[in-house]
């Protein structure tokens, strides 16, 4: 029967554990474990026990493949076969034991067990080491062939040969063990008491339990450090006798520093200029035509006999389908009478006309009927007008500007803002150290530019407008003090002085001349406290001996003091920690 095995490749950081296990789910009787050329796990006799003992509890057969004298060493000492490779046959190894070390490490029981006469150690005492180890060596019993041989290897129960049947070379390694060792016997006799497997320390689930404990407490020491040093806070809100000033006064403006003063209301101001073109165009929509004008003869006939003779001068009008011609000279046109009796005439004089505008659409076939416009009491039925042929009208249209475009791009003006020139005059009066008076803003008379005229050729039509504007500003530092002196001639309490003076919120009104204007603001006026002496007076102190502290202060009429988490008995120690709001009037 063919001999079936399970191999086993072992890692170099594999750990005793995880080898027993794999060991133990082989499913073979025969277990070949092929090692790494170095593996520390089985350097240690104890792991070595281990296998060994594990491996015998599962029944199986244990063969080391190596050519580590090392593991060769402990594998003898725990009766396991070992093998160079996967072809060699498998042998117990055959270890002469250091007798330096023995000396040095045996115990007097082992001693007593050893099967090393002592007689030869005191006989070798006085020999040189050469020899004295060489006479102790030669009186320690041997076990096995000391060398290798072909014949004997078939009969040396330490040898296996793989190629027998399973069950059998588990019977012969089983019976090599009890007679080649006397403390395999015992061990058996143990395994027959009891049927507990040995349990392996399982250094992985120690190294968890470990780690585990190790960042719970790092997660208690985060947790201890945001409950105490990140999570508290204190709000602190002081009420104090403070109130409200309302301040409306006039003052006169000066453009000369030398006359103002700011003790008496006069200060010195001064005017700005800013000039702003402003333009916009529109698309023209008015149109003329520069073509030739057409020119031509009719023929005038005249129908009423009422008169004799009837003038008509140069200049007439005559027109067809709306379109007018004027004749280019006079003539004189008789009664039409024949025979005594007035007959209307179909024949009469030759004038020469032109178009009253230029344009194709003068040109007029000949023999059409015209038509005179009334002079001198006489209407178009009294007379006969046909065209000899008129013609030589050409096109040419070009834009030119209308009454429409105009008004249209003056709209557009009206639209522009005035916000930039505003900001521009504000800005000019800060860099030179004046606060501007918005209500003294004037816009002079734009003046407007056009690029074209009424009837004029142009496409577009651009309308440039130039505005000049103009804001007066109060030197800052005259009005700063001018509203000091109004408001600290408002205070009645010696214990107070000026919060807030009003200056951000100050508003000029117009006054009773363009040099006067009305001051308007509300001033603030109370107990000068210190935000971060009050955080330094706070901080890690308890609230009852806060409010104490602080309404040892006259001034401060009521403390309130919220503290987070609630149950902390201390505001934190950071003061940073701690806001102090101190409320308005």
């Amino acid at each position: 029967m063919a001999v079936t095995k399970d191999t086993i490749y072992i890692d170099s950081e594999e750990e005793i554990t995880g080898i027993i296990d794999k060991i133990q789910s082989a499913e073979s009787k025969l277990v070949a474990l092929v090692l790494p050329k170095k593996t520390s796990v089985l350097q240690s006799s104890v792991n070595m026990k281990l296998m060994k003992r594990s491996a015998d509890l599962a029944e199986k057969n244990l063969v080391l493949i190596t050519s580590d004298e090392s593991l060769k060493t402990l594998a003898a000492n725990n009766n396991i076969y070992v093998a160079s490779d996967l072809n060699s046959k498998p042998t117990i190894p055959t270890v002469l034991p250091n007798v330096a070390s023995e000396l040095k490490d045996e115990t007097t029981q082992g001693l007593q067990n050893s099967t090393i006469d002592l007689n030869q150690y005191q006989s070798a005492a006085n020999l040189p080491t050469d020899q004295k180890l060489d006479q102790i060596a030669s009186s320690i019993p041997v076990e096995g062939p000391e060398e290798f041989d072909a014949e004997n290897q078939v009969n040396d129960p330490n040898v296996v040969d793989l190629s027998k049947n399973e069950d059998e070379l588990v019977d012969n390694q089983t019976s090599t063990r009890r007679a080649s060792n006397p403390t395999n016997q015992n061990e058996e006799v143990l395994d027959s008491l009891t049927d507990k497997k040995i349990k392996a320390p399982r250094f992985s689930r120690f190294k968890i339990l470990i780690l585990a404990i190790i960042g719970f407490v790092i997660l208690l020491l985060l947790l201890t450090y945001y409950v105490l040093a990140i999570l508290p806070k204190a709000d602190i809100k002081i009420k104090t006798d403070a109130l409200n000033i309302k301040v409306n006064t006039p003052i006169n403006l000066d453009n000369f520093k030398s006359s103002s003063s700011a003790s008496s209301g006069v200060l010195y101001t001064k005017t700005v200029n800013y000039s702003k073109n402003i333009s916009a165009s529109v698309p023209t929509s008015g149109s003329v035509n520069n073509g030739q004008t057409a020119s031509g003869q009719v023929t005038i006939g005249l129908t009423n006999c009422n008169n004799t003779t009837v003038n008509i001068p140069a200049g007439t009008s005559l027109s067809y389908n709306n379109l007018t011609y004027t004749t280019q000279s006079s003539l004189s046109l008789s009664a039409p009478y024949q025979n005594g009796q007035c007959q209307s005439s179909t024949s009469g004089q030759t004038v020469n006309v032109t178009a009253l505008n230029n344009g194709s659409s003068y040109n007029l076939a000949s023999g059409q009927t015209m038509q005179m416009s009334t002079f001198n009491g006489y209407s178009s039925s009294d007379f006969t007008v046909v065209s000899d042929g008129i013609s030589g009208g050409t096109d040419n249209i070009q834009k030119v500007v209308a009454q429409a475009d105009i008004t249209s791009v003056d709209s557009k003006l009206k639209l522009s803002s005035s916000t930039s020139a505003i900001n521009a005059l504000e800005q000019q009066l800060q860099a030179d150290g004046f606060d501007p008076i918005k209500s003294s803003f004037v816009t002079s008379k734009p003046q407007i530019a056009y690029s074209a005229q009424l009837n004029q050729p142009a496409a577009t039509l651009t309308a440039t407008e130039k505005v000049t504007y103009t804001m007066t500003g109060v030197d800052s530092s005259e009005l700063q003090s001018f509203l000091n002196k109004i408001i600290q001639s408002k205070i009645k309490n010696s214990t107070q002085t000026i919060l807030n003076n009003g200056y951000n919120s100050l508003v000029f009104s117009s006054g009773s001349s363009p040099t006067n204007y009305n001051l308007n603001t509300t001033a603030e006026v109370g107990p000068k406290l210190s935000v971060s002496q009050v955080q330094l007076l706070a901080a890690g102190h308890s609230s009852s001996y806060v409010v104490s502290q602080l309404k040892k202060n006259p001034n401060i009429q009521h403390v309130t003091i919220t503290v987070t988490p609630s149950w902390l008995g201390s505001l934190p120690s950071n003061k940073n920690k701690i806001i102090v709001n101190i409320l308005k009037p």
